[in-house]
Protein backbone atom coordinates (compact mmCIF):
# COMPACT_ATOMS: atom_id res chain seq x y z
CA UNK A 1 0.00 0.00 0.00
CA UNK A 2 2.83 2.39 0.80
CA UNK A 3 4.62 1.73 -2.47
CA UNK A 4 1.37 2.01 -4.39
CA UNK A 5 0.99 5.49 -2.91
CA UNK A 6 4.35 6.47 -4.40
CA UNK A 7 6.43 6.12 -1.23
CA UNK A 8 9.89 4.57 -1.15
CA UNK A 9 9.96 1.95 1.61
CA UNK A 10 12.74 0.21 3.53
CA UNK A 11 11.46 -2.64 5.70
CA UNK A 12 13.26 -3.37 8.99
CA UNK A 13 12.49 -6.74 10.55
CA UNK A 14 13.25 -5.65 14.14
CA UNK A 15 13.67 -2.61 16.35
CA UNK A 16 17.41 -3.16 16.47
CA UNK A 17 17.55 -3.33 12.67
CA UNK A 18 15.58 -0.09 12.37
CA UNK A 19 18.10 1.63 14.66
CA UNK A 20 21.00 0.31 12.59
CA UNK A 21 19.40 1.60 9.38
CA UNK A 22 18.93 5.09 10.84
CA UNK A 23 22.48 5.14 12.23
CA UNK A 24 23.81 4.29 8.76
CA UNK A 25 21.55 6.67 6.82
CA UNK A 26 19.55 9.46 8.43
CA UNK A 27 18.02 10.62 5.17
CA UNK A 28 14.54 9.22 5.88
CA UNK A 29 11.32 11.20 6.08
CA UNK A 30 9.18 9.04 8.37
CA UNK A 31 9.12 5.81 10.36
CA UNK A 32 6.01 3.63 10.52
CA UNK A 33 6.54 1.66 13.72
CA UNK A 34 4.75 -1.44 14.97
CA UNK A 35 4.79 -2.10 18.72
CA UNK A 36 5.13 -5.89 18.88
CA UNK A 37 8.40 -6.64 17.10
CA UNK A 38 9.05 -10.20 18.27
CA UNK A 39 12.30 -10.92 20.05
CA UNK A 40 14.34 -7.94 21.22
CA UNK A 41 13.15 -4.43 21.99
CA UNK A 42 9.61 -3.37 21.22
CA UNK A 43 8.48 -0.50 19.02
CA UNK A 44 8.26 2.07 21.80
CA UNK A 45 11.84 1.37 22.88
CA UNK A 46 13.08 1.48 19.30
CA UNK A 47 11.28 4.80 18.74
CA UNK A 48 12.98 6.38 21.76
CA UNK A 49 16.40 5.16 20.59
CA UNK A 50 15.81 6.50 17.08
CA UNK A 51 14.70 9.89 18.37
CA UNK A 52 17.98 10.11 20.28
CA UNK A 53 19.74 9.76 16.92
CA UNK A 54 17.67 11.92 14.60
CA UNK A 55 14.62 14.17 14.65
CA UNK A 56 12.14 12.28 12.48
CA UNK A 57 8.35 11.80 12.61
CA UNK A 58 7.33 8.40 13.93
CA UNK A 59 3.81 7.03 13.38
CA UNK A 60 2.76 3.95 15.34
CA UNK A 61 0.84 1.21 13.54
CA UNK A 62 -0.52 -1.38 15.95
CA UNK A 63 -3.39 -3.69 16.77
CA UNK A 64 -3.30 -2.43 20.38
CA UNK A 65 -6.32 -0.28 21.22
CA UNK A 66 -6.04 -0.16 25.01
CA UNK A 67 -5.77 3.41 26.37
CA UNK A 68 -2.57 2.72 28.31
CA UNK A 69 -0.64 1.70 25.22
CA UNK A 70 -1.95 4.65 23.21
CA UNK A 71 -1.02 6.99 26.06
CA UNK A 72 2.48 5.48 26.18
CA UNK A 73 3.05 6.15 22.49
CA UNK A 74 1.74 9.72 22.85
CA UNK A 75 4.55 10.35 25.32
CA UNK A 76 7.05 9.38 22.61
CA UNK A 77 5.64 10.94 19.47
CA UNK A 78 2.69 13.11 18.53
CA UNK A 79 2.54 12.26 14.83
CA UNK A 80 -0.18 9.64 14.95
CA UNK A 81 -1.39 6.22 16.07
CA UNK A 82 -3.01 4.02 13.44
CA UNK A 83 -4.95 0.88 14.25
CA UNK A 84 -4.08 -2.00 11.91
CA UNK A 85 -6.66 -2.91 9.28
CA UNK A 86 -7.84 0.70 9.11
CA UNK A 87 -7.41 0.52 5.36
CA UNK A 88 -5.18 2.29 2.84
CA UNK A 89 -7.08 5.60 2.90
CA UNK A 90 -6.60 6.06 6.65
CA UNK A 91 -2.99 4.85 6.49
CA UNK A 92 -1.90 7.16 3.68
CA UNK A 93 -3.87 10.12 5.06
CA UNK A 94 -2.26 9.65 8.48
CA UNK A 95 1.21 9.55 6.95
CA UNK A 96 0.55 12.71 4.93
CA UNK A 97 -0.71 14.42 8.07
CA UNK A 98 2.49 13.41 9.88
CA UNK A 99 4.53 14.96 7.07
CA UNK A 100 2.56 18.20 7.40
CA UNK A 101 2.92 18.25 11.18
CA UNK A 102 6.66 17.69 10.94
CA UNK A 103 7.05 20.41 8.29
CA UNK A 104 5.11 22.82 10.53
CA UNK A 105 7.35 21.89 13.47
CA UNK A 106 10.52 22.56 11.48
CA UNK A 107 9.14 25.88 10.23
CA UNK A 108 8.26 26.90 13.77
CA UNK A 109 11.71 25.97 15.05
CA UNK A 110 13.32 28.08 12.31
CA UNK A 111 11.06 31.00 13.20
CA UNK A 112 11.88 30.67 16.89
CA UNK A 113 15.59 30.45 16.11
CA UNK A 114 15.36 33.64 14.04
CA UNK A 115 13.42 35.37 16.81
CA UNK A 116 15.94 34.24 19.41
CA UNK A 117 18.76 35.57 17.26
CA UNK A 118 17.00 38.93 16.87
CA UNK A 119 16.17 38.95 20.58
CA UNK A 120 19.80 38.35 21.57
CA UNK A 121 21.04 41.01 19.17
CA UNK A 122 18.53 43.56 20.47
CA UNK A 123 19.43 42.65 24.07
CA UNK A 124 23.13 43.17 23.35
CA UNK A 125 22.56 46.54 21.68
CA UNK A 126 20.29 47.91 24.40
CA UNK A 127 22.40 46.67 27.30
CA UNK A 128 25.54 48.32 25.93
CA UNK A 129 24.13 51.54 24.55
CA UNK A 130 25.71 54.55 26.37
CA UNK A 131 22.31 55.90 27.41
CA UNK A 132 19.68 55.12 30.02
CA UNK A 133 17.23 52.94 28.08
CA UNK A 134 14.54 50.57 29.34
CA UNK A 135 12.02 48.53 27.37
CA UNK A 136 8.77 47.49 29.05
CA UNK A 137 5.90 45.15 28.19
CA UNK A 138 2.26 46.23 28.39
CA UNK A 139 2.26 45.71 32.17
CA UNK A 140 5.30 47.98 32.52
CA UNK A 141 7.58 45.08 33.40
CA UNK A 142 11.21 45.35 32.32
CA UNK A 143 12.18 43.40 29.18
CA UNK A 144 15.54 45.05 28.42
CA UNK A 145 17.63 47.51 30.41
CA UNK A 146 20.88 49.26 29.53
CA UNK A 147 23.83 49.18 31.92
CA UNK A 148 23.74 52.99 31.89
CA UNK A 149 20.16 52.87 33.21
CA UNK A 150 21.35 51.02 36.32
CA UNK A 151 24.18 53.53 36.76
CA UNK A 152 22.21 56.72 36.20
CA UNK A 153 19.41 55.73 38.56
CA UNK A 154 21.64 54.11 41.17
CA UNK A 155 19.83 50.76 40.96
CA UNK A 156 21.65 48.29 43.20
CA UNK A 157 19.50 45.26 42.38
CA UNK A 158 21.63 43.02 40.08
CA UNK A 159 18.79 42.29 37.65
CA UNK A 160 15.40 43.96 37.29
CA UNK A 161 14.23 42.09 34.18
CA UNK A 162 10.65 40.98 34.80
CA UNK A 163 10.18 43.45 37.66
CA UNK A 164 7.47 46.10 37.63
CA UNK A 165 8.67 49.63 36.88
CA UNK A 166 6.47 50.80 39.75
CA UNK A 167 8.14 48.43 42.20
CA UNK A 168 11.59 49.78 41.27
CA UNK A 169 10.35 53.39 41.31
CA UNK A 170 7.49 53.55 43.86
CA UNK A 171 7.82 57.35 43.91
CA UNK A 172 6.42 57.71 40.39
CA UNK A 173 3.48 60.09 40.37
CA UNK A 174 0.00 59.51 38.95
CA UNK A 175 1.06 61.82 36.11
CA UNK A 176 3.90 59.47 35.22
CA UNK A 177 1.56 56.47 35.28
CA UNK A 178 -0.97 58.29 33.12
CA UNK A 179 1.77 59.08 30.59
CA UNK A 180 2.73 55.39 30.46
CA UNK A 181 -0.86 54.40 29.78
CA UNK A 182 -1.27 57.00 27.08
CA UNK A 183 1.95 55.74 25.47
CA UNK A 184 0.49 52.22 25.54
CA UNK A 185 -2.44 53.73 23.66
CA UNK A 186 -0.08 55.00 20.96
CA UNK A 187 1.12 58.47 22.06
CA UNK A 188 4.73 59.67 22.13
CA UNK A 189 6.02 61.82 24.99
CA UNK A 190 9.06 64.08 25.30
CA UNK A 191 9.58 65.91 28.58
CA UNK A 192 11.50 69.07 29.37
CA UNK A 193 14.33 69.09 31.89
CA UNK A 194 12.82 68.82 35.34
CA UNK A 195 13.37 67.47 38.82
CA UNK A 196 11.90 64.51 40.66
CA UNK A 197 12.32 63.21 44.17
CA UNK A 198 13.38 59.60 44.69
CA UNK A 199 11.86 57.45 47.42
CA UNK A 200 15.01 57.97 49.54
CA UNK A 201 14.55 61.76 49.36
CA UNK A 202 17.30 62.37 46.79
CA UNK A 203 16.55 65.09 44.26
CA UNK A 204 17.25 64.06 40.68
CA UNK A 205 17.28 66.15 37.49
CA UNK A 206 16.73 64.94 33.95
CA UNK A 207 14.51 64.56 30.93
CA UNK A 208 12.81 61.52 29.37
CA UNK A 209 11.01 60.26 26.30
CA UNK A 210 8.40 57.52 25.90
CA UNK A 211 7.76 55.64 22.65
CA UNK A 212 5.39 52.71 22.05
CA UNK A 213 6.90 49.65 20.38
CA UNK A 214 4.97 47.25 18.13
CA UNK A 215 5.09 43.47 17.88
CA UNK A 216 5.09 41.40 14.67
CA UNK A 217 1.30 41.69 14.43
CA UNK A 218 1.44 45.48 14.54
CA UNK A 219 -0.04 45.67 18.02
CA UNK A 220 1.56 47.85 20.70
CA UNK A 221 3.66 45.52 22.84
CA UNK A 222 4.89 48.01 25.41
CA UNK A 223 6.93 51.15 26.04
CA UNK A 224 10.49 52.22 25.29
CA UNK A 225 11.82 54.67 27.90
CA UNK A 226 14.77 56.92 27.00
CA UNK A 227 16.14 59.23 29.66
CA UNK A 228 19.06 61.49 30.48
CA UNK A 229 19.89 62.06 34.14
CA UNK A 230 21.79 65.35 34.61
CA UNK A 231 21.77 65.53 38.41
CA UNK A 232 25.57 65.60 38.59
CA UNK A 233 25.75 68.42 36.04
CA UNK A 234 23.08 70.45 37.83
CA UNK A 235 24.87 69.99 41.16
CA UNK A 236 28.16 71.15 39.65
CA UNK A 237 26.48 74.25 38.22
CA UNK A 238 24.95 74.96 41.64
CA UNK A 239 28.36 74.55 43.30
CA UNK A 240 29.93 76.91 40.75
CA UNK A 241 27.26 79.52 41.38
CA UNK A 242 27.86 79.20 45.12
CA UNK A 243 31.59 79.70 44.61
CA UNK A 244 30.99 82.79 42.47
CA UNK A 245 28.68 84.23 45.12
CA UNK A 246 31.28 83.64 47.82
CA UNK A 247 33.87 85.40 45.66
CA UNK A 248 31.56 88.39 45.25
CA UNK A 249 31.08 88.61 48.98
CA UNK A 250 34.78 88.14 49.74
CA UNK A 251 36.22 90.78 47.38
CA UNK A 252 33.23 93.12 47.38
CA UNK A 253 33.06 93.51 43.62
CA UNK A 254 30.79 92.35 40.89
CA UNK A 255 32.02 89.31 39.01
CA UNK A 256 30.83 88.93 35.45
CA UNK A 257 29.82 85.36 34.64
Amino acid sequence: MLKAAGLQVNHAISGEKAIQIIEADRDYNLILMDIDLGDGIDGTQAAVEIQNIVDIPIVFLSSHTDPEMVKKTEGITSYGYIVKDSGPTVLISSIKMAFRLFSAKIAMEKTLAAKNSSFNMLKLIIENTPAAVAVFDRDMRYLFVSHQYYTDYGIKQPCIIGESHYAIFPELTPEHRAAHQRCLDGEHFKSRVGSFVRSDGKLEWGRWELHPWHDETGQIGGVVHFSVVITEHVNKVAELEETIERLRSAIGVNVIT
